[in-house]
Order: structure tokens, then sequence, then C-alpha cells
């Protein structure tokens, strides 16, 4: 199988089917999908460990210490070698299989639309920005011309625009504050979860038993309560 990985003459699914008429399907399957674990037939493990393994996978002791072998053999050649005759044979889909994207969260929906929204908001205000520019420019020649009619409308439209522009920036500094909050919860939310799991974890293990209830401790308290101590200092 080696001098088959070496060669590009030599079909790597047709060695794995010479291996699925003497060992199985199952076995050559990775280890969390049924097939055999190589940790188990490591130089110096236990007899009865490799005898489990072998029972776990339905093949005599003999037969699961031969496919160990050549697993290790391959892997000794080439890091993931054996894998690489897996894919062969079975698929990349059956060895390596896609995980599906995460479906995204409420807060990740929430964020999504808010980005949206200000960046529409960025748009309408540089365009607000720019008609302001040219309605400033016509308040000031209405002036210098003397032409009190263009003036007043011309005012008008700077009042008009600078009060749309003074809005926008309301709703885009909202929208910021609103994007901030949502932010911040998306990267709080796992921490609270593993904070509310930790203290969990500390009333079972029943370390602090004796102690305040660890609500009530700083997180400076818990530390020093669970630091190493030296059989010395114990002493």
């Amino acid at each position: 199988m080696i001098a088959t990985a070496d060669s590009v003459n030599e079909s790597l699914e047709n060695e794995m089917t010479e291996l699925v008429g003497e060992f199985g399907e199952s076995p050559l399957l990775p280890t969390k999908q049924g097939g055999l674990n190589g940790n188990a037939f490591r130089e110096g493990s236990k007899l009865e460990t490799q005898q489990a393994d072998a029972d776990r996978i339905g093949l005599s002791l003999e037969k699961a210490q031969s496919l160990a072998a050549i697993r290790a053999a391959l892997n000794a050649h080439r890091p993931t070698l054996y894998q690489t005759y897996q894919i062969a044979y079975f698929g990349l889909e059956q060895i390596k299989p896609t995980k599906p994207p995460a479906e995204p969260s409420d807060t990740d929906l929430e964020i999504t639309a808010l980005v949206a929204d200000s960046k529409a908001i960025m748009a309408n205000k540089k365009e607000v920005s720019a008609d302001l520019k040219v309605a400033k420019a016509q308040l000031t020649l209405a002036k210098a011309q003397g032409d009190k009619g263009a003036e007043i409308a011309a005012q008008a439209e700077v009042t008009a625009l600078e009060y749309d522009r003074d809005l926008l920036k309301q709703d885009l500094a909202s929208k910021k504050h609103d994007l901030d909050h949502c932010r911040n919860e998306k990267k709080s939310a796992p921490l609270y979860d593993q904070c509310v799991a930790l203290k969990e974890k500390l009333i079972k293990s029943k370390l602090l038993d004796g102690w305040n209830d660890p609500t009530g401790m700083s997180l400076d308290e818990i530390i020093g309560i669970l630091a190493p101590v030296s059989l010395d200092e114990v002493s």
C-alpha cells in the first residue's frame, strides 16, 4: 500500500477494496464511525485493551492487530496516509463530513439588519451633505447678487437640508449604540453560559464546602481557594 501511495499508476481505492475483503468495511472507518481505534494498539498497550477494541469492531484479536499494524505503517510513512486511503474508498464527505453552517442567532440577524440600516443612513447622509453644499453655494450667490427672493428660497433649502442632516446624524448614532450593544451581547452570551456552568461545577465538586456560596464570592476569592498548595504549606 505504501508503494501504491507513491505511484500514480495504481488506484488507492483498489487497494482499500482488498482490505475490505479481508477486514470488512466497518473496521476501516474512522474510530468515531465504528472503525478501529489505533490508540488501543499502540506499543505497550494492554492486551485487554486491544481485545476490547477488537470485540467492539467485530474482529478477532489477530485481525485487529494486523489492521492496526497496516494503519501504523502507513501513517509512519506519511502522516494521515491511512486517511488518504479512507477518503479514496469511502469518499471525502464520509470521512471528513462538511459541517453545516451554523444557524444565525437572533443577535446575529439583528446585527446584520443594523449594519444594513447604518450603511443606508450613511449613504443618505452623504447625499444630503452634497445637496447642502450646493444649497449653501446658491445662498452665497443669491446674497452676492442681491436677489432677495432667491436668497429666501436658498436659505429655506439650507435650513431643511441641515435639519435632515441632523436627523440622519441622530439616527446613525442610535444605530451605532444598538450595534455596540448587540456586539457586546454576542461576546458576553457564551461567557455567561460558561460562568453558569462553572458555578454548577464548583458546587458539585464540593471544593468550596465550608466557604461561602460561589454566588456571593468574587473570582479572586474562588481562585485563591482553588489555587494549588504544596504539602509543605498544608503541614
